[in-house]
């Protein structure tokens, strides 16, 4: 337990590579030691303590070091991190949704700049299917009423341009007539 403890010290003055090292000790000691595979796993990751672990880039689930502490914890530690697990998944998933969120507001303020119908259509394709993250359904409709009135002044600029062509034949016509006589 000496070496857990050594560990646990190094790893709060930030010194991973000899916290490692004491973990690895641990568990040559004790194979079975949940918190020694915790403990290392943080010196790893460059972490201090498991709330800082729950929100490192990658899926605690894909970490052999985190299942084996989850498979030799007993009842009460696995119930904690079960839930350490369970943060790092959301946290995850929101940062991919946010991800996606800004992707979708860029493509919004390109396309409100350029009128792109086909862009502003698809940046509320996909506020919508980030359901109700932030004000993403709000930013849906917004992205409709604008390719909405963008569509509207699309068919007004070819009307007005139909008349605009008309009246040139019109006007071309009645002065041929005119240089006819």
């Amino acid at each position: 337990m000496h070496l857990f403890k050594r560990g646990k010290i190094f790893l709060s003055d930030d010194d991973f590579d000899e916290a490692e090292r004491y973990f690895e000790q641990a568990l040559r000691q004790d194979p079975e030691n949940s918190q020694a595979y915790l403990g290392k796993l943080m010196a790893q990751k460059r972490v201090h303590n498991t709330d800082e672990l729950a929100r490192i880039d990658s899926q605690l689930s894909e970490e052999k070091l985190f299942r084996r502490a989850l498979e030799f914890a007993d009842d009460a530690k696995k119930q904690e991190l079960q839930r350490f697990l369970n943060l790092n998944v959301a946290l995850k998933e929101n940062a991919e949704m946010e991800e996606v969120y800004q992707e979708a507001k860029q493509i919004f303020m390109k396309a409100s700049t350029s009128g792109n119908v086909d862009e502003l259509k698809h940046s509320a394709e996909i506020f919508d299917a980030l359901e109700d993250y932030k004000d993403s359904q709000a930013l849906a409709e917004s992205c409709r009423q604008e390719a909405e009135q963008e569509t509207r002044r699309g068919k007004t600029v070819v009307i007005v341009a139909s008349v605009v062509i008309i009246a040139i034949c019109v006007i071309a016509t009645i002065i041929t007539r005119i240089m006819k006589m």
